[in-house]
Order: structure tokens, then sequence, then C-alpha cells
């Protein structure tokens, strides 16, 4: 009987334990955490499908009643703005896009939304294939601008730059040699002019720091104050610190780079 009474005594105690550890991860990572993290996918009846145990999470979603998987996702390649016309092209990376729902919207460097636009016809876009985008209509001064793109429900976020007046968009071509990443807050990149023409030490760069899986963690605009004048075949290593997000040690991110209306995109892992 004294056996019992112990063995009880325990298996209260245990049950107390466990219902403690469980009250107390309440800060610990959820699938929903997960995949709101990961997938920035908005629409006006937009639901999760979420499936599985963190880390092993299936982020799919339904848009419209349709659903959609983690695979059906797109990147975007480029994007400009010219004489009024905002230009943008798009890789789909997932399964095939039938009758895409394509809309944008485009903020300035602080936030403020500039304008949008959903009038796209609706578009099939093959998997591995790109599609080339304009909106036209568009009065936008100088500065830094983020173009945010949604398609059936997925949303991407890039940047563009828009020169002084009478400054012609010239194509910067280059390359990054190699890229550093330390976390919080720290980027080191090589890039390299494979044009013919210098790239002026005044022209606009901007980085924008991304998950893996395309979600925008932040953006820094104006970088030129760490990069000088690069001839055409040399190159230039600078580092930039602060202003675009956080970064988590042992963390793969998505680095892009855009240095005029010329743009790179690597990945690193920071240390």
């Amino acid at each position: 009987m004294r056996k019992a009474v112990i063995l009880l005594s325990l298996m209260v105690l245990l049950a107390g334990c466990t219902q403690n550890q469980q009250q107390t991860g309440g800060d610990e990572m959820t699938c929903l955490d997960y995949c709101e993290s990961q997938i920035s996918s908005k629409c006006d009846d937009f639901a999760w499908q979420i499936s599985g145990e963190y880390p092993d999470c299936v982020c799919d979603y339904t848009c419209g009643g349709e659903l959609f998987t983690e695979t059906d996702t797109f990147s975007i390649l480029t994007a400009s703005y010219d004489k009024g016309n905002v230009s943008f092209s798009l890789m789909n990376s997932g399964p095939d896009l039938a009758l895409a729902t394509i809309s944008i919207k485009v903020t300035d460097s602080y936030g403020t939304l500039r304008g949008t636009d959903n009038d796209f016809s609706r578009l099939t876009i093959a998997t591995g294939k790109t599609a080339v985008l304009k909106s036209d209509g568009w009065n936008l001064p100088s500065g830094v601008y983020s173009l945010t793109v949604t398609i059936n429900g997925l949303t991407q976020t890039t940047s563009f730059n828009v020169q002084e007046a009478g400054v012609v968009n010239v194509p910067t071509p280059f390359s990054i040699s190699s890229i550093e990443c330390k976390s919080p807050d720290q980027v080191t990149l090589t890039i390299r002019n494979i044009g013919e023409n210098q790239i002026a030490d005044n022209v606009p760069i901007t980085l924008t720091l991304s998950s893996i899986y395309g979600t925008v963690i932040g953006t820094k605009a104006t970088v030129t104050t760490v990069v000088g004048a690069v001839e055409a075949g040399a190159s230039e290593t600078f580092t930039v610190k602060g202003g675009f997000g956080t970064m988590q040690a042992g963390t793969m991110y998505s680095v892009k780079l855009l240095i005029g209306v010329s743009s790179q995109i690597t990945t690193c892992t920071a240390i």
C-alpha cells in the first residue's frame, strides 16, 4: 500500500511538471509561427491549411477557395521605372500558374503608398518560365521605391531606383564575387564591374535581405556612402551594417544588390 501511495505521488508530481512545461513552452516556435514568417501571403479570404509539426511544417493555404501549396511561388527578377512606366519581370518557380490574378503596389522609402494597379490580364505562367509586365500612368520623383507583386494571394517584394530627371538609367552590369553575413546586421560584399563603363560613386545602390523563401526582411537604400567608383573590370569590397533587418547565426538568407538598374541575387549563411 505504501509503494502504491509513493507511485501515485510520483505520477502526480510528473504530471505537474509536464503541465508546467506545456504552459511555459508558449514561446517555442509553432508551425503557424514558422509559416507566417516564411510566406507573406494575404488575400481577402486567406486561410492557412497547415499540417505537420515544427520543424517539419507544410505551409499550404487557400485563396478564393483555391488551394495553394508552399511550392507555389515566384520571384521578381527585375524592376525598373522609365517615362511613367513601371516594368518588372517574374519567374515562376512553382507549379504552372493558370490564369493568374496579378496586382502590384508601389511604396516610397518612407513607406507611403504611391499607387496600386490590378488591371493585368489573367496570365498563365508555366513552371520555370518568365513573364514581363508593364504598368503605365505612374509619376514617381527620384528616389528608392518598393514594388510588391501579388499573384493568387502570394506576395513578393523588391526595390527599384528612380534617378533624377534627365539622368538616363544606364545599365551597370556587375557580379558578386563573394559575400559574408555576420549576425545580427552586417553584410560584406565584393563586387566586380563586368561592364564597359565606370560604375560612378553616385549611382544609387540598394541592399535587400530576404529569407530563402523570398520573404523580405528589410531594405537599405543609398548604400553609396560606403562604395566608391568602380572602373570597368575592377572590383570593390564594402560592408553594409544595420538598416536592413537582423539575421540569426546559422540561418541562410538571400541578399539582393541593386546598383542603378542592374541587380544580382546571392545567398549567405550568417555566422
